[in-house]
């Protein structure tokens, strides 16, 4: 049919943005969306492919297309292959699956170059195999550091490039040097800078350029831009308008389009070194999701499994029939077996899997909530994949959902116990009983998720059986056998998160010697004597040896006995001396302080069911036998952990213990919560220096202990009756809608440590210069200094998490005056959650009215916000007695409401940092010892902020810049006039980021600006075609054209269609060819012709191809069905 036609090239004016090809992408609607692509895009990815990776000087390069013409991977690689004089080798069209044949196609075709996925590589066993590969550049999915290493170990120069197939085939790529981060640690592989006259622009949700560090969606401008989707109603929120287009249209060469940017629906975050760093899908195909009503991200669950170092990579998927996890694991095995023709998915269960999976299952119990544990760890030798190279996962949750192991041998229970766990077990999971076995792993051979098991030790406390068992206990134990063991061994419970909390003021009144013979107190006594008569002697009364504990105490001791093995409330002070000291007289006299302030040497007997009837008994011979103890030497950061955080025992005391260190006459005090709060450092300082000094202290005014506020507090309940009420707290935090609950989101430096961990990194800084403004700015709209920073804070927060709801704790503190010298524990917390508006708007449809009250959120000014939680916080402080433990019982399956702390000491009576001991120096983070009870915890010092957050979610880099963040939101806030904003100016308008990290986001996300020559795709073809015509162009196996033979092909083909089908520049025309040279001839031909091309795949279904035709519009397509163009 070619025959007659002409050999030379067509002459056709193609402009740059005319189209250059269509390739089609699955839609929503169920019809495959158009993504159009123009030659500019091609013609700038062309150039920057082949400069990055150029011809090999003396060696012919052998480029294999790993992918089919319908990904647009297939475009790079033809114009590296062809650009650069290469060979492109062909996948001959018998191979039905790349992957087990790709070892023996790499050494066949002794290839030197590949564009790929990384997944192919799991079929190759890197340590043993040698082949000609010089350079690999990896797109289309995620790439293992592991990987990397390999790679570069054998010589390999290895790039991971990124790109939807919305835009040029990439946008972003990034060469792998032996400095980069992921060969010292990191767990991920940067995806790089943008191409030349490309932009990137990392943004939240409302259109604001996001910190370094924090993720955000990746949108994309410039040259490699598509024109969009064929079908304008699928572009509306995709393509959008470009509000950075000013600077875009100054820098751009001229002629590339600056009006619209492209929405990736991918979560990006900027690295320290400026590259970016690809975290995960934000739309459809987002890592958060929600399973039996807890929300989580599967990346976190991903990034756990693979801190294991037999792990390569993890993929952890929803079974969404059975409402469970499945997590599947890579093995990074040093020699793996290499499988070249088996595509099946292999599944031994031997010991060496089995043992990986059980440590991988105490790996996640360790680190993991226990709604996030996966119900079943499969090990792989390799994940199946799709045509194009990409982990298939639906062919994982078909092969995996019924793969639970069948007990073949049942173990029958062989105690009372055992047979009542069964019972409960095979009733709650809902399995035969005949067929549960004592032995079985309930996880991996029942398939059962953290809600059966929520049921299970429900029923054994409902049962009697364990007054309080773990759930962790449970998952770690993981068979009935080892479950009945720990109920027989009473396990207590760590599944509480601690809260810290500081001061404010208050008073109440009693008559202490009527309380302690009134029937509910001694009612208390008799209970504790009956349950504990070890610990309770049968002293009268009359000695006034117990009190009752207060509300905040009760919580402490419940906490503590939940997790007795914690010191995570434990307040650690240190005292750096400038001389030397008399130890026993320090000693004498903290043993005076112990018996003026009696809590300080106060047992706390109590039931962990009944926290409301623990008491405190003080013992005087606690401070008799109190000692300093001596340490010969400096303690390292480990033996300082662990002399700071050793359980107390509360029941026993004391709870507080002391140490000195001689060679840098250093001071330990370390007090138990329960008996000290942030108030009572100064006064413990203050008292003690003067019982040093003197041998006496004198009180300020009328000397109450701790004791007499717990007994007017005591006088209320008997006068008030039950507990109070805390209906308003549990309104306001939304608790009737529990599984709700907004969790904190932080996001995880990548430099950060992995792991849990209860130590912090802090950043401070002094904001005095802002002190006059933040004052005439308060007082000017009718708001504290409190709600200002509170305010700040919030927004901060919520743009670094992406949150627009956020539960955040606030210190209250309860002290009387009448207890202004007194030591002890005074404190509650008033838990806000923070909403956007469009929480607070009663009228929210379900039905989709939710984009009126975005807008209405979006428009909320600064002055209205601000008069907003102004007008709430009086509110709260009207209810700020009422104990948080009556609050947090209502938060039924979660560790705590909260991880976000702010304290406002402004206002509050500390004054710590003006007293000293003996002329020390007070301060704890001289010690290196930062503590975090919180994920993050913010303070507000007079003129000093300080942050705190948890060193596995924050590096020291990224707590100053949400500092400075912070700082620079505050300024143009009280600003505002100099600075010409208006408070009514949006919330969401507001740019939080300083200049320093502003330019450095800006340099990193621009792409060097290049007036390059306009090459079309087929003319990068064309340049070789006229320096080396007799080159090989293409082979597939032992067949082989050389350039010329393919140019005279692929002319004769663009002139049948120009005059045959009588083709016009940018009509479409379709490729529905097998693998083969016919395909790279007709991509040629059509491109020549000035038309653009539109590739199938033969193994579509007819009703897929029908869709593509018509929504092209289609005015020819190539196909062996209907002529024989490439015979």
């Amino acid at each position: 049919m070619l025959e007659g036609m002409p050999s030379r090239r067509p002459e056709v004016a193609i402009a740059p943005g005319n189209l250059c090809y269509i390739i089609y992408t699955s839609g929503s609607t169920g019809k495959p969306k158009g993504c159009q692509i123009a030659h500019q895009g091609t013609s700038n990815m062309g150039h920057t492919v082949i400069e990055e990776w150029p011809p090999s000087e003396g060696l012919q390069d052998n480029i294999l297309l790993t992918s089919r013409l319908t990904w647009d991977v297939s475009i790079s690689t033809m114009v590296n292959s062809f650009g650069t004089g290469g060979t492109l080798c062909l996948v001959p069209p018998e191979i039905k699956e790349l992957g087990p044949n790709f070892a023996m196609l790499l050494q066949k075709m002794d290839i030197t170059r590949l564009f790929c996925t990384p997944g192919l590589f799991q079929f190759l066993n890197l340590p043993k195999e040698t082949f000609s590969l010089r350079h690999i550049e990896f797109i289309g999915d995620v790439l293992s550091p592991s990987l990397v290493k390999s790679l570069l170990a054998k010589g390999i120069c290895v790039g991971n490039a990124y790109g939807p197939t919305e835009c040029s085939v990439y946008v972003t790529r990034h060469t792998i040097t032996g400095s980069d981060r992921c060969l010292s640690g990191s767990k991920s592989v940067a995806i790089g800078k943008p191409f030349p006259n490309t932009r990137a622009y990392v943004l939240d949700k409302r259109g604001n350029r996001v910190p370094p560090g924090v993720p955000g969606e990746l949108y994309i401008a410039g040259a490699h831009l598509g024109r969009g989707y064929s079908r304008e109603e699928d572009n509306l929120g995709v393509f959008v308008a470009n509000p950075f287009e000013e600077e875009c249209v100054r820098e751009l060469p001229f002629g590339i389009d600056a009006s619209r940017l492209y929405r990736t629906g991918d979560l990006v975050r900027l690295l320290p070194e400026g590259s970016l760093d690809f975290v995960g899908r934000i739309k459809s195909g987002s890592s958060y999701i929600k399973l039996r009503g807890f929300r989580m991200e599967l990346g976190e669950i991903s990034s756990v499994l693979e801190t294991h170092d037999r792990v390569d990579r993890s993929l952890v998927l929803v079974d969404e029939p059975r409402q469970q996890l499945l997590a599947f694991v890579l093995m990074n095995k040093s020699e793996k077996k290499h499988l070249l023709s088996n595509p099946s998915l292999e599944m031994d269960h031997d010991n060496e899997r089995s043992d990986l999976e059980t440590e991988l299952f105490q790996l996640c119990s360790s680190h993991l909530v226990d709604y996030m544990i996966p119900s079943k760890i499969v090990v792989l030798e390799k994940m199946p994949l799709d045509a194009n190279g990409k982990v298939d996962r639906k062919v994982l949750i078909e092969s995996f959902t019924d793969i639970l192991v069948q007990v073949d041998d049942i173990t029958l229970p062989e105690s009372p116990l055992e047979e009542k766990l069964v019972s409960f077990f095979s009733s709650v999971a809902g399995i035969d009983k005949r067929k549960v076995s004592v032995t079985a792993d309930i996880f991996a051979d029942y398939g059962i998720n953290s809600l059966v098991i929520a049921q299970i030790v429900a029923e054994l406390r409902k049962q009697g059986l364990v007054r309080d068992i773990s759930m962790r206990y449970v998952y770690g134990a993981r068979t009935l056998r080892k479950i009945a063991a720990l109920v027989k061994g009473n396990s207590t419970d760590l599944n509480v998160t601690p809260f810290l909390f500081e001061e404010s003021d208050g008073s109440t009144t009693s008559d202490v010697l009527e309380l302690r013979t009134h029937p509910l107190f001694v009612g208390r006594l008799d209970y504790c004597r009956a349950l504990f008569p070890s610990d309770i002697s049968k002293r009268s009364m009359e000695d006034a040896e117990y009190y009752p504990l207060t509300r905040v105490q009760q919580r402490m001791l419940l906490a503590q006995q939940l997790d007795p093995n914690s010191g995570a409330y434990n307040i650690p002070l240190f005292f750096r001396l400038h001389r030397e000291i008399d130890l026993q007289r320090l000693e004498r006299a903290f043993q005076s302080l112990m018996r003026i302030h009696k809590v300080l040497c106060t047992k706390y007997v109590g039931d962990a069911d009944s926290p409301e009837t623990a008491i405190g008994v003080v013992d005087s011979a606690l401070a008799d036998n109190f000692r300093i103890i001596v340490v010969d030497e400096a303690l390292d950061q480990q033996q300082r952990s662990k002399m700071i955080f050793d359980a107390f025992s509360l029941s026993t005391g004391p709870c507080l213990r002391a140490f000195y260190i001689p060679s840098t006459r250093d001071v330990c005090f370390v007090i138990h919560h329960i008996s000290f709060d942030g108030g009572s450092m100064s006064l413990l300082t203050k008292q003690l220096e003067e019982l040093y000094r003197d041998n006496a202290w004198k009180p300020t005014g009328k000397n109450l202990d701790y004791i007499d506020f717990a007994w007017k507090e005591f006088s209320q309940e008997v006068k008030s009756g039950p507990p109070l009420d805390a209906s308003f707290w549990i309104e306001h935090l939304g608790l009737y809608e529990i599984g709700d609950l907004p969790l904190l989101k932080l996001p995880k430096d990548p430099d950060c440590i992995s792991g849990a961990t209860l130590t912090a990194v802090c950043a401070s800084v002094d904001i005095s210069v802002l002190d006059a403004a933040v004052v005439e700015f308060s007082g000017s709209h009718n708001i504290t200094p409190f709600i200002l920073f509170l305010c700040v804070f919030e927004v901060i927060v919520k743009r670094f998490s992406s949150q627009d709801d956020l539960i955040v704790g606030i210190p209250v503190n309860l002290r009387p005056r009448t207890h202004s010298d007194a030591i002890g524990m005074f404190v509650n917390t008033i838990a806000l959650r923070l909403r956007d508006t469009k929480h607070n708007n009663k009228e929210i449809s379900l039905e989709g009215g939710d984009e009126d009250v975005e807008q209405e959120e979006d428009n909320e000014s600064l002055l209205e916000f601000l008069l907003r939680r102004a007008l709430f916080w009086d509110s709260a402080l009207a209810h700020g007695d009422i104990p948080y433990d009556l609050v947090s019982q209502h938060v039924s399956g979660r560790e705590g409401a909260f991880q976000a702390m702010f304290n406002y000491l402004n206002d509050l009576d500390n004054d710590s940092d003006n007293s000293t001991f003996q002329g020390s120096e007070q301060n704890a983070q001289q010690t290196e010892e930062r503590l975090a009870l919180f994920d993050i915890e913010f303070t507000v010092d007079n003129s000093k902020l300080e942050v705190k957050v948890r060193e596995s979610i924050f590096t020291q880099l990224s707590a100053q810049r949400f500092l400075d963040c912070y700082v620079e939101l505050l300024s143009s806030w009280v600003h505002h006039n100099s600075s010409q904003i208006p408070l009514s100016m949006p919330i969401a308008k507001f740019e939080i980021l300083p200049s320093s990290q502003a330019d450095f986001v800006k340099t990193a996300l621009t792409g060097r600006n290049l007036d390059r020559p306009m090459t079309l795709m087929h003319q990068f073809f064309e340049q070789t075609v006229d320096s080396h015509p007799n080159k090989i162009a293409l082979r597939m196996m032992d067949e082989t054209m050389t350039y010329a033979e393919v140019e005279e092909r692929s002319n004769q083909l663009a002139y049948y269609l120009l005059r045959s089908c009588g083709v016009q520049v940018e009509d479409c025309v379709g490729i529905l060819l097998p693998l083969g040279f016919g395909q790279i001839i007709s991509v040629l031909g059509i491109l020549k012709a000035g038309c653009a091309y539109v590739p199938m795949d033969d193994t579509y279904p007819e009703g897929r191809i029908c869709n593509i035709v018509d929504d092209s519009k289609m005015v020819a397509c190539i196909s062996t069905k209907h002529n024989n163009l490439c015979s």
